[in-house]
This record gives structure tokens, sequence and C-alpha cells, in this order.
């Protein structure tokens, strides 16, 4: 039986995946940073191995960031004069499909720590605390393996080891493939995929805020992870107690099947091929 909230894939994967054409499938998403309000008494912060965010949604200062839309793998600013410039998007619009508030934990952890939901609309002791980001993993028939970002998982590390860039620069050693005691052969990796919004937090906290607008645009095609620019170095957006809400919603301009939230879990469970292909 699936654990609660493990990714239904409707049926088990072929021994070499064939992703669905993306016929021009697209969503709209924003990164607001999220910092800590200075006049709140956050406890923890001389303890940064222990330190988890605040739970009280009054305690950050938001900052509503840019809106992009994502087409088939291709990112995009929303500019004036485009239908979905205007568009009222909240957490409580029509149009919204998933929501995460992402923290980094501090340097010696290198943890994500994660809600699904906008924390500073509620609070986090309400739904449960905070959660480290984690894996549900899935095996083909031919022994090939995904992984599944998500958040109150059943797995720590990614199923396999690899070299792929994406493993390289968006994640560091908390989360790679540990190796299980004995003589058994690893697994190959064929990819990464998982809830949107966790997937595009990840992509945020591999660059400096004044940098994530060209690492959207340059560094993410489609299934692919193309690398960080050359005058960048990774993991340096991964500073101490940096924070973000990550809000995906439909797409209203796109294509028929960017209104479909249908569409958009299809995306997340690999029906397209994987977010991130090694």
């Amino acid at each position: 039986m699936s654990r609660p909230g493990r990714p239904s894939t409707g049926g088990s994967r072929p021994s070499i995946p064939v992703p669905v054409p993306f016929q021009g499938v697209s969503f709209l998403f924003r990164i607001d940073p999220l910092d800590l309000d200075p006049a709140t008494q956050v406890p923890g912060l001389d303890m940064p191995r222990r330190w988890s965010p605040p739970d009280q949604w009054n305690a950050y200062d938001r900052q509503f960031g840019t809106l992009f839309r994502w087409k088939a793998g291709q990112v995009r600013q929303v500019l004036r004069g485009d239908a979905a410039f205007d568009s009222e998007l909240s957490s409580s619009s029509a149009s919204h499909f998933r929501t995460a508030t992402v923290f980094t934990q501090s340097p010696w952890t290198n943890h994500f720590l994660a809600v699904d939901f906008d924390a500073q609309r509620q609070n986090v002791s309400e739904r449960g605390g905070w959660q480290d980001l984690g894996f549900w993993h899935e095996t083909c028939s031919n022994g090939a393996v995904y992984s599944h970002l998500d958040i109150t998982t059943d797995a720590r590390h990614l199923a396999a080891p690899g070299n792929s860039a994406w493993i390289n620069e968006l994640f560091t050693d908390t989360y790679r493939y540990h190796a299980p005691s004995g003589a058994i052969p690893p697994p190959v990796m064929i990819g990464l995929t998982g809830k949107l919004p966790l997937l595009l937090a990840l992509v945020a906290f591999s660059c400096k805020e004044a940098d994530l607008d060209n690492v959207l645009t340059q560094s993410l095609s489609a299934g692919s992870w193309l690398g960080l620019p050359p005058n960048l170095t990774p993991h340096e957006g991964r500073i101490q107690f940096r924070g973000m809400v990550v809000s995906v919603f439909l797409d209203r301009a796109g294509n028929e099947l960017s209104h479909d939230p249908a569409t958009l879990r299809h995306i997340e469970h690999g029906y397209y091929g994987p977010f991130f292909r090694t």
C-alpha cells in the first residue's frame, strides 16, 4: 500500500520510459523571497544546527517576486501586455495549483526545511511543523530508478549515484546517494521528478537572489538542467536561514492542457519525462 502523500503514477513504469510530448504545456510561477522579521524574536539563531524557521505567520517580511511562465521547459518573464500579467494570482485564486515555503537550515547541515503551503498565510505550528525535504523512489522494470522530490517521505537521499549537473549544482552531499552495506551494485538513475514548487526552489537556491532571473531563463530546458551560467559558483545562494515562498498557477493564457490541474500533476509525476534527466 502506498504511504500517504506518495505520488500515484497510475501503473508501473516501462523499462525504457517514453515521455509524452509537452505539446506546448505551460504554467505560471512566482518565487517570493521571505526574510525573518527583525522585530520578531526567533529562537535558535545561536544554534544553527538545530534551527527551524518560525512557526507564526507574522514572523516574516516578504518581497513579491517576478512572475514567470514555464512552457515546454523554457522559462520566460511574463511581461506587461501578456494576458497573465495583471491576473489576480494568490493561494486563494482559482488559478492556484500548488505552493511551498522552503528554507535553508544552515551551512553546517545543508538541509532544506519546507511546508506545502504559504507560511506567511498560515501558522506552521497548526499544520504539523517544518519538515525535511526527501524523496520517493520508483524503480522501472529494467531496474533503473527515478527520485521524486517531496515533503514527508520515506527516503532522505537520491536513489542512485550520478554526476549530472543537476545533482552537483542543485543538491549538496546531504542528499546524495548513500550506498547500502554490502557489495550491491548501485541502480541507474534516470532522473528527478517531484512537486513543482520544490523543484523550482532548488533552482532558486542554486544562486544568489540577484542572479535568479538569469538562471531561470538560461539553465532550464525541457527535461534538462543546462548548468549554471559560467560566471556563477554552485551553491553560493545557499546561505543560512534563506527562505522563499514558491507558488505555481495554471496558465489561463496557455493552451487547453495548461488550464487543467491534472496536466501539472502529470509533469510532477514524470508523464512528460523527468523534470531533470540524468
